[in-house]
């Protein structure tokens, strides 16, 4: 399976879940490392612009391939088991909490996700837990530079 994030090129080959750990994010608490992916590349891309400032130029930013054992265990959640602040800024207590509940559990490798920015079962992320016994078979197969059409950097400063 291949998978995709879009990062500043220092945390290009970084697959530990470190920024996730330090921060927090929508499917984890701080304290708990995570790795946010994209099932396809536009999608990525799609998911990491909002999270940058609209007043600047995204840095350089690397399109990270990455592949995962087609046997990876994923564990699915639905928009139907959310509770209705899923999709609210900040990220709400309510999906820190399902992804804490299943980074603990440790019953799959991977969360799938519905996405924020494209909702209703139309693109979905993947949520990596790099402390499961089967993440050792993921791993970065592919980096290569994205830049950013600056009509997109347009729309974010408005």
């Amino acid at each position: 399976m291949l998978l995709y994030r879009v990062v500043p090129e220092p945390y290009a080959g970084d697959l530990s879940g470190k920024g996730a750990q330090l921060f927090g994010g929508r499917w984890n608490p701080k304290g708990r490392a995570a790795v946010y992916t994209a099932d396809n590349a536009s999608q990525a891309l799609l998911e990491f612009l909002p999270h940058f400032p609209g007043t600047c130029t995204p840095p350089n930013l690397m399109l990270v391939g990455i592949e995962a054992p087609d046997s990876l265990s994923i564990q699915t959640i639905t928009e139907e088991r959310l509770l209705a602040d899923w999709n609210s800024l900040p990220p709400s207590a309510s999906t820190v909490e399902l992804g804490k509940k299943w980074l603990l559990d440790g019953l799959a490798a991977a969360l799938r996700v519905p996405s924020v920015m494209l909702p209703y079962g139309k693109a979905w992320n993947l949520v990596l837990n790099p402390e499961h016994s089967e993440y050792v078979g993921v791993r970065v197969v592919e980096v290569v530079p994205l830049p950013v059409d600056p009509r997109l950097v347009d729309k974010m400063r408005r």
